[in-house]
């Protein structure tokens, strides 16, 4: 049976990224009123860096 996972088996590491990412742009939009292309970009890299992550406690692939 073919399994498909999409946040695989670091899940947590991939849960901290997206929430990183989100909480960027919610404090840049309240802070200064505007999402600036700026915000996206380093949202954007922090949800990257979630993904790629792997959670300490995980072995194998």
């Amino acid at each position: 049976m073919l399994e498909v996972c999409i946040m695989g088996k670091s899940w947590l590491t991939t849960v901290v990224g997206v929430a990183g990412a989100v909480m960027n742009l919610v404090i840049a939009a309240i802070q200064a009123g505007a999402v600036t292309p700026r915000d996206i970009v380093l949202s954007v890299v922090l949800a990257a860096l979630g993904l790629s992550s792997k959670t300490f406690n995980v072995t194998g692939k």
